[in-house]
């Protein structure tokens, strides 16, 4: 069940850019994402994966984005 949601989700961000992929612990960060906002989110992390020349994102790089988010509601 939950591989197929990881796929679910790497095939919804490879839609929006084949370029950046996600490893399996950068998606099992996205699998509490409700999916009517999961597709904001995808693009809001592959921006960031372009502004920082990332052409995969990590566990890592969800736990900064995640921090960024954070800091700009405050």
């Amino acid at each position: 069940m939950k591989d197929d949601k990881l796929e679910a989700i790497r095939a919804a961000a490879a839609k929006i850019d084949p370029s950046v992929s996600f490893t399996d612990d950068a998606l099992s960060s996205l699998t509490s994402v409700p999916r009517f906002i999961l597709g904001t989110v995808l693009k809001g992390c592959i921006a960031y994966a372009k502004e920082n020349g990332l052409t995969e994102l990590t566990g890592h790089d969800m736990d900064m984005l995640n921090e960024r988010r954070k800091k700009k509601k405050y």
